[in-house]
């Protein structure tokens, strides 16, 4: 494929397209060169140290930051290697966001980031009821 080539999945609403983003996300930041890899490595280092001080009985927040971790790595890889990440899954989500003709193309690092991101929200979420719920021991 070429960049900008579509091969149709499932009609017009789920795409592989070829995508070289030299940006950041949605796009942002094309002309900043290794600046979103030099940023990535950055936040990469806390992710990693929050991980490695997450106890193993709290799974949820351990998943989601390997998930996150992991999509980084990724995302960071393409950079290093090619000098910008390799988008390919174009869906087109009618409707959502009004402004967006289509979805920008993303790929399964994003994924990982996204998923991950929602599992340490729930997770937060979940936390943020238990002590409110939880009776006043005075």
């Amino acid at each position: 494929m070429s960049p900008g080539e579509s091969i149709s999945l499932w009609k017009e609403t789920l795409l592989l397209t070829l995508v070289y983003n030299k940006g950041a996300a949605f796009g942002t930041m094309q002309e900043n060169g290794w600046l979103p890899a030099f940023i990535s490595i950055i936040v990469l280092f806390p992710l990693l140290y929050i991980f490695f001080k997450t106890p193993l009985k709290d799974s949820l927040t351990r998943l989601g930051l390997s998930f996150i971790i992991s999509g980084a790595l990724g995302n960071i890889y393409d950079r290093i290697v090619y000098g910008y990440v390799i988008d390919f899954i174009d869906i087109d989500i009618p409707d959502i966001i009004k402004t967006l003709p289509r979805w920008p193309v993303f790929n399964f690092a994003d994924s990982c980031i996204t998923i991950g991101m929602i599992l340490v929200i729930i997770k937060i979420l979940f936390n943020q009821k238990e002590s409110v719920d939880a009776p006043n021991s005075i």
